[in-house]
């Protein structure tokens, strides 16, 4: 029954930091664009479709 338990809990533990993986790999790039957009005076709607 512990078995069980603490395989969950390792389930979860590897879930979480797979989809915080994940989002940091779809964010951090979309997020670097719009600074870049701003910098060169981009709006940022445009910097996003320049990320897309």
């Amino acid at each position: 029954m512990e078995l069980v338990v603490v395989f969950v809990i390792l389930l979860v533990a590897v879930f979480c930091i797979a989809s915080t993986i994940v989002a940091a790999v779809f964010i951090i790039p979309i997020v670097l664009f719009i600074v870049v957009g701003q910098v060169f005076g981009l709006n940022w709607w445009q910097s996003l479709l320049v990320a897309l």
